[in-house]
Parts: C-alpha cells; sequence; structure tokens
C-alpha cells in the first residue's frame, strides 16, 4: 500500500502545485549559531513538473480535497498536516486519499 498523498498546494506566490507528496522531513543546519536552525523541505512529486523539494514555510493553502484546503501560517504546521495525513492514508485498508481508477 502506498502512503502517498494526492495534495493540491498554493504557494505564497500565487503557483499552484498538483502531485504526490512523496516525502517530507528536516534537516539540523550545524552553523556557527547558539541555536541551530532547522530546515524543513517536502518532495512533491507534481503532475507538470516532475520532482519538486518545497520549502513549507512558502505554502499558504494545502489539501486533498481543492475546496477544502487547510491554510497554514507556519511551516510546522505544514510538516505536522502532512504528516498526519500519511499516517492516516497508510492505515486505511483502501488508502482513501488517493484517487481510485
Amino acid at each position: 500500500m502506498s502512503n502517498r498523498l494526492n495534495l493540491r498546494v498554493e504557494m505564497a506566490d500565487g503557483c499552484i502545485l498538483v502531485g504526490e507528496v512523496i516525502s517530507i522531513g528536516s534537516v539540523t543546519q550545524s552553523q556557527y549559531y547558539a541555536n541551530p536552525q532547522m530546515k524543513w523541505s517536502m518532495d512533491l512529486l507534481s503532475h507538470s513538473l516532475g520532482k519538486l523539494e518545497i520549502n513549507p514555510a512558502h505554502i499558504v493553502k494545502m489539501g486533498p480535497d481543492p475546496t477544502n484546503m487547510q491554510e497554514f501560517k507556519d511551516p510546522v504546521e505544514v510538516v505536522n498536516c502532512v504528516m498526519e495525513l500519511m499516517r492516516v492514508a497508510h492505515n486505511m485498508p483502501l488508502n482513501f486519499l488517493q484517487r481510485q481508477g
């Protein structure tokens, strides 16, 4: 069973991307700061542009249903939402977030 998500993603610059999320995660950037920064990334296999690495900080709205999308103000909210959707999709017998047919 696939845990890929079909999502519509609206970016802060007005771009709309449609595709499947194939991974999401974070990397700690060790720099010369007292507090290391976290770099979040999401890989989207877009229907038109191929594989894209997206910084969730630039995502404004996202969701599997274009008529009922969730809005975000913070990249951590985006990551948490995608991880929860992936968890739910993976645990459903028919992977209800996938397009059927």
